[in-house]
């Protein structure tokens, strides 16, 4: 029997709101441990600046203590305070050669990367390079990080999965809206809460969950101060049986992000047969070719998002087309255990990229040290 590869891995606490999160459980439940002996670090959680800054510096010391008995160190990297944590650890295992794969998520690196200054702009460069292998979400990213560190080989492209449930939705017949996500500007809530009146216009009976946390009382103004509270739920973040009785009430999800890398939300969605309307960003067009088994818009329509909301909801053949589609697409394309395959041929990919360049790295220091010698004699 084959050996199973020690993988030290790296990301946010599992039980923590978000979407790295939700990838790495998905990865547990498809059975990652079938093939790699997987330990978790985790390096940042849910609670404030000073909780937050002890988890950094905890899983700085463990990280430190632990990462050269492992053959590969998986680190699961966003944007902002999340590159900054991690790059610390990658430069470790680089200095130390221990095979490094980067799985990038952040949907607003792009946003971050643009911000930053010349020197800053070459870390990040030297930081991705420091990696054997890189792991992006979609063809997109692909092209933005070519752009960073060059067209190479070690960037490969790793659709996020889900695990699809046995049954989808069956009968087409609510009127509801979900909204499932972190509330905040760049994932389009308010521009959501701004066409709920004129979306109730046309459907008196519409209703909106809008789930999630962040600026929960941001939201909770603005709800007020549109006069729409009759016609929204806040729950704020749910997840277990909470999230799944929210699901069983819709049948439409609505994400107007500004930003995205590959939202987990919507794949979970699409699974369950849901109608999804979303932003044309990062990866989204990967999983959704508009009007077959989705909808798709430009951030900040706020017209047309009424308008495919509206259209949807009156529309029970469309939206159960849309649906049935959805779900059939994640069956073929986002099926995590198909995805979990994948990942493991990465593994084996990023051990071997290690050997080359090592390999290559032993072979320039021959001949380095053999055109010196030769200058001496």
């Amino acid at each position: 029997m084959k050996e199973k590869i020690k993988v030290l891995m790296i990301g946010p606490d599992r039980d923590m709101n978000g979407g790295i999160s939700t990838v790495v459980n998905n990865y547990y439940a498809a059975g990652i441990e079938d093939f790699a002996e997987i330990t978790y670090l985790p390096t940042v959680s849910d609670g404030n600046k000073i909780s937050k800054l002890w988890w950094a510096i905890r899983s700085n010391l463990s990280f430190t203590l632990k990462y050269r008995y492992y053959d590969l160190i998986h680190v699961h990297m966003a944007a902002n305070a999340s590159f900054a944590r991690k790059a610390l650890l990658v430069k470790k295992a680089f200095k130390a050669s221990v095979p490094v794969l980067i799985q990038e998520h952040g949907g607003d690196f792009n946003q971050f990367y643009d911000k930053l200054d010349d020197k800053e702009k070459a870390t990040v460069k030297k930081v991705f390079s420091m990696a054997d292998m890189l792991i992006v979400l979609s063809e997109e990213w692909k092209q933005f990080f070519e752009n960073i560190i060059g067209k190479t080989k070690k960037i490969t492209v790793l659709h996020n999965g889900v695990i699809v449930p046995e049954k989808g939705i069956e009968d087409y017949h609510r009127h509801n809206v979900l909204y499932l996500g972190r509330l905040s500007e760049k994932k389009g809530i308010y521009d959501l809460l701004k066409v709920i009146s004129s979306v109730k216009a046309s459907v008196p009976d519409a209703h909106f969950y809008i789930c999630g946390d962040g600026e929960m009382e941001q939201v909770k103004s603005e709800v007020e101060r549109l006069g729409i509270q009759p016609y929204v739920t806040l729950p704020g973040w749910v997840r277990g049986a909470e999230k799944n009785e929210i699901l069983s009430r819709c049948e439409i999800l609505v994400l107007p992000s500004y930003y995205e890398a590959m939202p987990m939300v919507v794949l979970e969605a699409m699974s369950c047969g849901y109608a999804v309307i979303a932003t044309d960003v990062g990866g989204i067009p990967q999983m959704i070719q508009s009007e077959k088994n989705g909808i798709l818009i430009k951030p900040g329509e706020l017209d047309r998002l009424a308008e495919n909301i509206i259209e949807v909801l009156k529309n029970d053949w469309l939206r159960t087309q849309i649906g049935r589609s959805a779900r059939q697409t994640v069956t073929d394309r986002f099926n995590i255990k198909k995805e979990i395959k994948n990942l493991a041929r990465t593994y084996e990919k990023t051990l071997t990229n290690h050997g080359l360049k090592h390999q290559n790295d032993r072979q320039r220091l021959h001949i380095n040290t053999f055109c010196l010698l030769k200058m001496l004699f």
